[in-house]
Formats: structure tokens, C-alpha cells, sequence
């Protein structure tokens, strides 16, 4: 990593690397916290590739943000990232059970590790290819 990363203020790596997993997290949270969300269903899956597509990509935003950590955090990025993704799908399909209309669905949440497992997948290999 170059050390321009490393050199910066810990405000602006929380700026650069944390806020846009914050984020994340919260639009994940609010949408959960709906009773019905917009949109329709266009086929039998949608629902599942919606969840895959969603901790894909909030995998990739904490994976970053877990590289860039210093402390116990630096050395096994890749562990943190799925421990804290996995967690939170399971507390976000928790919390649907609370939300009226909505409910927890253990398949849901098999969507959620699924994504979250593929790209650290390509991550790990794409890591590999550079080196």
C-alpha cells in the first residue's frame, strides 16, 4: 500500500475507509425497517439475488476498511470482514422479525453469507493474480 494511505490522519482513514461501510450498513438497516419495499418481484429469486448482490458489495466495502486497519485487525482482514458481514445479516434478519409484514428467513440470510463468501473469493484471488 503506498504510504500515503498510511500516513493519513486517523479522521480522514475513518472518512475514506469506515463512513462508506457506515453507510452501507445503515441504508441496510432502513430498507429492513420498512414494511414493504418498493418494486416488484420479477421472478421466483429475486429476493435471494437482491440479499447476494447486497453483501456482495457490503463485503468489498468492509474488506477495504478492514485492510486499511491497523492493531489486530491488519494481519487477517479477510476473517474480520465475513465474521462482521455474516453477524449482521443474521442481527438484520433478527430485526425483520420486529418489523411488521416483514420476517426473518434463514435462506435470506444463507444469501447474505453467499455474497459475502464469493467476494472475499474474488478478492483472494484477485490479490493472488497481482502478486
Amino acid at each position: 500500500m503506498p504510504s500515503i494511505w498510511n500516513d493519513r490522519p486517523v479522521g480522514q482513514k475513518f472518512v475514506i475507509y469506515w463512513l462508506p461501510v457506515l453507510l452501507y450498513l445503515g441504508a441496510i438497516f432502513w430498507l429492513s425497517s420498512q414494511p414493504r419495499l418498493p418494486g416488484a418481484r420479477y421472478f421466483e429469486l429475486h429476493d435471494k439475488i437482491t440479499h447476494f448482490l447486497a453483501y456482495f458489495f457490503l463485503t468489498g466495502f468492509v474488506w477495504r476498511a478492514f485492510a486499511h486497519a491497523g492493531g489486530l485487525f491488519r494481519g487477517h482482514p479477510s476473517l474480520w470482514t465475513f465474521l462482521l458481514v455474516i453477524t449482521y445479516g443474521a442481527s438484520d434478519e433478527f430485526h425483520q422479525r420486529f418489523v411488521p409484514y416483514r420476517m426473518a428467513d434463514v435462506k435470506d440470510w444463507a444469501a447474505d453469507c453467499l455474497g459475502a463468501a464469493l467476494m472475499l473469493a474474488v478478492i483472494c484471488i484477485g490479490r493472488q493474480v497481482r502478486r
